[in-house]
């Protein structure tokens, strides 16, 4: 069965490298004979053959370049005709349906609000893995409901998505594909002993308000590990990283994990975040957007969970202190909800199977 799995970014920024695995890992389940082909805005990051750059046909190199150019011009024949052939059309999860600012607002509509209107069009059915969807301005909000409305499950996973777009009428509530994973975490390596330095995973942010100051706080008071969770083109935590860290050469999140020594991971980035929790160190989210409050609301820690902008240094320490002190706490909150992701998980693959064994029926 041919998958066609759309709105793929790039490996270079670990998260979303992560979304693109995890969705893979679903459509897999659902269905083990799939033949999956994968669109990308940064196809050549990851450097395979079945994933093909949303970008005209002429080889563009820059992702930013092919963005702009695939909005304008619409992408390419054998996109085109990827899209026709799809007996099934999945989307990754993520937040890339979104419009905080101007320039966000131009590059979503751009690189993923014309993808939507592909997926829309097309005959094959169609499912968007767990989302955060908007904010948007009202006009562009109406039209991505609409839009939505012609898929046929669209995964939220937040509130507040779920209720401004409620009139699609095909959304429902589902956690992040990363808690998802998680509810299938070995127990095993949640980290009983905590060490005394936590990690900081930072990244720039519109409008940061006091969150600047929060970083230089945790700075001086922890004398933290500051690691690189994104070295993506237009989205590299490195530079802002480097600054903190005192050093041209800041580790990547993922070799400080998988060092073994267990920390309390406080990341600035979800999927940083999750890439904590799944290594089995706990993890303190500064959020900027409403997805954090979902995933740790699924996980129940919810009180770790902090809007980067506008929280005092004295929390966040009370929390990292609270965490090293006391983890079998922590991992027990976390512990209690594992059992219900679980089965939302195992609810979603079914969902996507069902889908795809409709289709099937179809074509026999």
């Amino acid at each position: 069965m041919k998958i066609l799995l759309v709105h793929a970014y790039s490996p270079r920024n670990t998260g979303d490298g992560l979304l693109v695995d995890l969705a893979r890992d679903v459509v897999h389940q659902a269905v083990p004979d799939a033949q999956i082909v994968c669109v990308a805005l940064d196809a050549g990051a990851f450097g395979t053959s079945d994933v093909v750059q949303w970008s005209p046909a002429a080889q563009v190199t820059d992702p930013r370049r092919a963005v702009l150019l695939a909005g304008v011009l619409g992408p390419h024949r054998a996109l085109r005709a990827a899209f026709a052939d799809a007996d099934l059309i999945v989307a990754v999860g993520g937040g890339y349906l979104r419009a905080s600012t101007v320039g966000e607002g131009v590059k979503s509509f751009l690189a993923h609000v014309s993808q939507l209107r592909l997926v829309a069009r097309s005959t094959a059915p169609s499912v968007y893995l767990p989302q955060s969807i908007g904010p948007y301005p009202a006009p562009v909000r109406r039209l991505v409901q609409r839009l939505l409305a012609r898929i046929d499950l669209v995964c939220v996973r937040d509130d507040r998505s779920r209720a401004e777009l409620a009139a699609a009428g095909t959304l429902e509530r589902f956690p992040d594909l990363a808690v998802l994973e998680a509810g299938t975490m070995d127990r095993a390596l949640q980290a009983r002993t905590i060490d005394d330095v936590p990690v900081v995973v930072a990244r720039e942010l519109p409008g940061p308000r006091n969150y600047h100051r929060l970083l230089d706080g945790l700075g001086r008071a922890l004398g933290p590990v500051w690691a690189v969770q994104s070295t993506a083109s237009n989205n590299n935590d490195v530079p802002l990283t480097a600054r903190l860290a005192g050093t041209d050469d800041p580790p990547l999140l993922r070799d400080v994990l998988a060092g073994g020594t267990r920390r309390v991971v406080i990341s600035t980035r979800l999927h940083g975040s999750m890439a904590a929790l799944l290594a089995g160190s706990p993890t303190i989210h500064l959020s900027y957007e409403r997805k954090g409050w979902g995933a740790f609301e699924d996980l129940g820690i919810a009180r770790h969970v902090h809007n980067a902008r506008n929280v005092d240094v004295d929390t966040v320490l009370a929390g990292v202190r609270e965490i090293t002190e006391d983890p079998a706490t922590y991992w027990a909150s976390v512990n209690e909800r594992l059992p219900a992701v679980a089965a939302r998980h195992r609810e979603l693959v079914e969902r996507v199977g069902g889908l795809a064994a409709a289709r099937a029926g179809v074509a026999r």
